[in-house]
């Protein structure tokens, strides 16, 4: 069923999970607003694609890092779509895998400001804009190592674990102003930037066999099947549901 059109911000847009999520909620009927960092190339490219779909795009450069560039970039987006309805936090920056031993001081703060502050400052921007409305929805994208650590993995799964708990606080505190608060949890996925880029350069075909044997369904998702969780997760389909993290991984945290 097709929803009722919305407005919706996805910081992280242009990203491969975040352009998954805005070509998801845009076939749903949502006016799209959304982020990205430095790829103005494929924001560009995606506004261009969301049209097809008849809709309002707006797209908005900014460094989530900085509480100022997250406030602004919600005010602009909100200013042209008028109205904001839900939020999906879909961004997060480039990380090494390592070690622990490995890793230093700069890695650590580089993914603690990059993506859980940044989340921080884009859900504290968003609030004021979905209290606006009747109620709202919000969905962050996790990863599958909270459910299952991996050896060489705690840059990726520190930040999200943070998120997590600002998703549960969020859920908890603002069901009475109707707003619904959810992740979803990512596994492997073949066909989104970060994780592309994780499996060819920073993993060896050995490691890379190994993980696919660790995964019931013996293969990596989709960036689209991911956003299909966000779209319901957003939907009236869930809508007495808040506080929840969706494990979308093939079965690999069994």
């Amino acid at each position: 069923m097709r929803e009722k059109r919305r407005s919706v911000i996805v910081f992280g847009g242009s990203g491969g999970i975040g352009t998954s999520v805005c070509q998801s909620l845009a076939s749903q009927g949502y006016n799209i607003g959304l982020t990205y960092f430095r790829n103005e190339d494929s924001a560009q490219k995606l506004k261009s694609e969301l049209k097809a779909y008849e809709i309002d795009v707006e797209i908005v450069a900014a460094d989530l890092s900085s509480p100022e560039a997250a406030i602004t970039a919600v005010e602009k987006i909100e200013t042209s779509l008028q109205v904001l309805d839900a939020v999906v936090y879909a961004a997060g920056p480039r990380i090494r895998v390592g070690n622990f031993d490995d890793l230093t001081f700069t890695d650590w703060q580089h993914v603690l400001d990059q993506d859980a502050s940044a989340c921080f400052n884009a859900l504290k921007a968003s609030l004021p804009a979905l209290k606006k409305t009747d109620g709202g929805s919000i969905v962050a994208i996790s990863t599958t190592q909270i459910n299952r650590s991996e050896k060489r993995g705690v840059l990726s799964a520190a930040p999200k674990a943070a998120i997590e708990m600002m998703i549960r606080a969020i859920a908890k505190e603002e069901a009475r102003s109707n707003i619904r608060a959810n992740s979803v949890r990512a596994g492997w996925v073949d066909s989104a930037g970060l994780g592309v880029e994780m499996l060819e350069k920073q993993l060896s075909p050995k490691a890379y066999q190994a993980i696919i044997r660790e995964i019931p369904m013996r293969r990596f998702a989709h960036a689209s099947e991911i956003a299909e969780a966000v779209t319901f997760l957003l939907s009236d389909r869930a809508s007495y549901i808040t506080g929840q993290s969706i494990t979308v991984d093939g079965g690999m945290a069994l």
